[in-house]
Formats: C-alpha cells, structure tokens, sequence
C-alpha cells in the first residue's frame, strides 16, 4: 500500500480507466459492441483497411465488463507501482503506453477479423515484462534484488499466456493472447534500453509525453469517427462468423463452437444465415453423439430452440432407435407437436436398457417429457402420476450424490424445472375436479 500511495502516475491511470468505464456506461453499456466500437475498441480490420489507428490506443483504456475492470485494475495497481517506484511517473506512463501500443499492433495483426477487442492488460502484461527484464539485464546490485519477483511473475505471465491459448484453442475465447504476448516481450526487451533505472533518460521522458499526447488524441479522433464503425457492427460480425463457418479443418469443429456461432448469428439478427450454417454442419455430421452435444449447448442458448430442435431431429436420422435421441426430439417438439412428441417418448421407453450406466436418469427424463405431452394434450390426469415419478425420482437420485460433485447443481436446477411443471399440471387437475 506504500508503494500505491506514493505512486501518482499509477494512481492517475487507475482513474482516468474508472471514468472511461463510467462513460461507457452513460454511452450504452461495456458489453455491448456497438459501444465498444464508438469508442475505440481495436479491430484489425479497421485498423488496417480504414486506418482507424486511433484504435491502437483507445482499447488499453476500455473493458467489457465490471470485473475485467477490477481484476486489470488490481493487477496494475501492483506492477504499475513497482515500475514508478524504480523508474519514476513519466517512465511509467511511457513504458504503459508503449508495451499497450505494441499489444495493440500485434493483436491487430493476428487478430485481422472483425472480432472487437478492449482491455489494459496488453500493457499490463508489458509491465510484467518490464521488471522480469529488468531480474535480467538491470544494473548490479539492482539485477540480484529483483531477480525473485521476476521469476515470480514470469512463472505467473508464462500460465496465463498458456492458458489463454489453451481456452482459444477450445472455445475461441475470452483472452486476446496475441496482445499479452505482445506486450510481455515488449515489455521484456525495455530493460536493455533502461538498464539503471535511476539513470535519467530524457528521450523515454519525451516518448512518454508523445504517446500521452497521442492517447488524448486518439481519444478524441474515437469521439468523431466511433459511429460509423458502429453503424456497421452488425453486418461486419455476421460477415465473419459467416466466414468462420465456411472454413474447413478444426477452425469451427465441434460441437460448442458451432453453438456459440450460430447463437452469435442469431444475436446479430442473420437468421437467415445462422439456418445455412446450421444445416451444412448437420448434413456433414456422422456422429450422433455431436449433434446430441450441440442440440443440448442449443437448448441453452437464447433464441436457438430451433436450431437444437433440427440437431435432435439430425441426431435420430443417424441413429433412429437410439432411446436418447427420441427422447431429446420429443422434448424439442413437445410444445409444437406433442402428439408425435408422446410417441416419441414411448418408443424411448420402449428401447431403453435397464442395464445401462444412465439408464436412472434417462428414465426420469423420458417421464419428464411423456407428462408434458400428455400435459399439452389436456391428459392432465395421465401426466400428473408421471411427473411425480420422474421429480420423486430426480429427487432420491441427487440424495444419493455426493455434495462436491460437479453434476449435483445442475440436476437441482433442473428438479426445480420439474416441480414447476408438476405444480403447474396439480392446478390443472385440481380445476377439473
């Protein structure tokens, strides 16, 4: 905390990123694109094709959401402090903005698409790459003394750049890797060119003033231009998830990356092209266990109902008496067509195995749906017993579960589905009685 209080420039910069945040939220809100891209947010494509390059600057001062802000926050507060207190308020400024510069370009490169990125922690990973080269190529007797805490933070820098890629490489997101990687080894070679900190060096000053110059600028520069970026989001994203979605090989593979396309699609109102993609996706798929992996990521994603509806349905096309796909497209139609979603259900019970290792939950299940149908058909005499099964069921079955397995939560949302659907069909049975 000493180290904090006696750090002005470091506390300058904590403040000037609260209030851009505020403003974020007067202007919309951090989350969404459109504001993002009014103010500043870096897109390769922008960058590069319109040359928006006050979009290489504006992002370090910009989040998506509150606790981005505060976990980049704390972290800067940290190293920030520890670079002024070695290299002083202006070095500090210079250094945050260069190694936030040098992100910016990098990302914007990799990242050439259309994909928005915010956030300081290219330029905080700058200053972790800072004091690890300055445990390298610093002045003796200076090298010795901060050689651990580089260590330390190069372990820290070195996991999450890891784990970054990792979550990429997975699910596409959330991190910008090529920007921390950027800004680590911008900020790893500043040592070589600053070796004594207690040196003065009046060109980084000067650097320092130019890029804060810049910074005000291109802020400015986002305030006059912004809405035009922003007018066009919409399209610019359906573009490029269109785009993700014609690519071959291990690009958009899988299951949850499809899911998470095809809800962006819907989200950016391409509807229309969110029914192509799904429909070329579900014509290539052989396996059923996918599609009933996406239909099931569908089934929770807002306004995809449809589309988890048309993986079920593809789902039982490869495998036609399998027990989980009739059932998983009786639930998808149970509203729509609860005739043949009844029928469905039947034959799910019909080619059930007891002997199976889910067959306990698969039969609770399948009541579940079979009281539905039976409920959307006004047979609420016949559903009522069925659905008290199915909740007396999930209910012995989560009893039995251990209290730190990681299913146990989502079966007690789910009961709480089933009681409200049990409630709702005892109303009705009470009404004809």
């Amino acid at each position: 905390m000493r180290l904090i209080a006696g750090a002005p420039a470091t506390q300058a910069i904590v403040a000037i990123t609260v209030v851009v945040f505020v403003l974020q939220h007067q202007l919309g809100h951090p989350t969404d694109l459109v504001t993002q891209l009014r103010m500043g947010a870096l897109r390769g494509d922008l960058v590069w094709s319109q040359f928006d390059f006050y979009r290489l600057l504006c992002p370090i001062f910009l989040h998506g959401f509150l606790l981005h802000l505060v976990f980049n926050m704390f972290a800067f507060l940290q190293l920030g402090a520890l670079v002024e207190y070695f290299y002083g308020s202006m070095r500090l400024v210079a250094f945050y903005l260069m190694t936030g510069l040098v992100a910016s370009v990098i990302s914007s490169v990799a990242n050439s698409g259309v994909a928005a990125s915010v956030g300081a922690s290219g330029a905080i990973f700058g200053l972790a790459g800072v004091l690890v080269g300055m445990g390298l190529f610093a002045v003796e007797p200076l090298r010795d003394q901060i050689k651990g805490v580089g260590r330390m933070l190069f372990a820290q820098v070195a996991f999450w750049i890891v784990l970054g890629f990792a979550i990429g490489a997975l699910w596409g997101g959330p991190f910008d890797n090529w920007a921390h990687l950027g800004g680590f080894m911008a900020g790893l070679v500043v040592p070589l060119f600053s070796r004594d900190p207690y040196k003065k060096q009046r060109w980084v000053e000067v650097l320092g003033g130019v890029l804060l110059t810049l910074s005000v600028a291109s802020g400015v520069w986002a305030y006059a231009d912004g809405d035009d970026a922003a007018q066009s989001a919409d399209s610019d994203i359906s573009e490029l998830l269109m785009r993700r979605a014609s690519e071959t090989g291990d690009g958009w593979a899988g299951p949850a990356k499809m899911a998470a396309l095809l809800a962006q699609l819907e989200e950016v109102g391409n509807a229309v092209g969110a029914e192509e993609v799904r429909d070329a996706y579900l014509a290539d798929l052989s396996d059923p266990d996918q599609a009933q992996t996406l239909g099931a990521f569908l089934m929770t994603s807002p306004g995809c109902k449809r589309h988890a509806r048309a993986a079920f349905e593809r789902q039982l096309e490869l495998d036609g008496e399998d027990p989980d796909a009739l059932n998983n497209v009786a639930w998808a139609i149970v509203v729509a067509d609860p005739e043949r979603a009844l029928q469905l259900a039947d034959r799910a019970m019909d080619n059930a195995d007891p002997e199976a290792e889910d067959h306990a939950l698969f039969w609770l299940a399948v009541l579940d749906t079979k009281a539905e149908a039976l409920y959307q058909l006004g047979r609420y005499e016949e559903a009522l017993p069925l659905q008290e099964d199915a909740v007396a069921r999930l209910d012995g079955y989560i009893e039995e579960m251990s209290w730190y397995d990681l299913n146990r939560g989502v079966l007690v949302e789910e009961r709480k589905g089933m009681r409200q659907r049990r409630r709702k069909i005892k109303r009705k049975v009470v009404g004809l009685r």
